[in-house]
């Protein structure tokens, strides 16, 4: 009996120092971007805003293309503008982050229909196959219903503001008005 606990006591053990190692092994090193930047000598890799990459071609009567590809690093937002392959526009944006905060069944979907080892890929057929969590539908209609409640209320203090700015301005002129024609005690 001691000997079990003895191995269950050390598999936990185990467990804390592998779940508390990458955090601590991540303080004593720099990010990997950062190496990555220093590397090829940009040394103020924080003071960076976004990566943009313009790509230009066309070959005469028959192909004419361009994409523009944006990464802001601090956000982890990705921007894409081109054109899909039957030439309509094509404007995507996402943040790189909200595919970390999905839960582990939404992430190992994702991880069996991407291919490729340092870049990997996934086709607009394959991403179609993941199957995103959506709240239930009532809950949905609530939150629908919650926003555009929000909004109304929006709309009624813009309104109030207009008409107290309008107040205002009224107020205002009547107070110049008083002080030039020297009703104004």
């Amino acid at each position: 009996m001691r000997n079990a606990s003895r191995s269950i006591m050390l598999g936990l053990l185990l467990c804390g120092v592998l779940a508390l190692a990458p955090t601590s092994w991540a303080q004593q090193r720099a990010p990997l971007l950062d190496q990555v930047a220093k590397t090829y000598g940009i040394d103020s890799w924080d003071k960076v805003e976004a990566i943009r990459y313009t790509w230009n071609g066309e070959i005469t009567g028959l192909f004419k293309a361009a994409h523009k590809w944006e990464w802001e690093p601090k956000t982890g937002k990705v921007t894409f503008e081109g054109t899909d392959k039957d030439g309509k526009p094509v404007n995507v944006s996402y943040v790189r982050t909200d595919l970390s905060t999905q839960s582990d069944a939404v992430k190992n979907q994702i991880e069996r229909v991407t291919r490729g080892v340092a870049q990997k890929k996934m086709s607009l057929a394959r991403f179609k196959t993941v199957a995103v969590p959506l709240p239930p539908l009532a809950e949905q209609t609530r939150i629908v219903a919650e926003v555009e409640r929000r909004l109304s209320v929006v709309e009624e203090l813009e309104s109030v503001v207009t008409a107290n700015l309008q107040r205002a301005s009224s107020l205002r002129q009547s107070i110049l008005q008083k002080a030039f024609t020297g009703e104004l005690v």
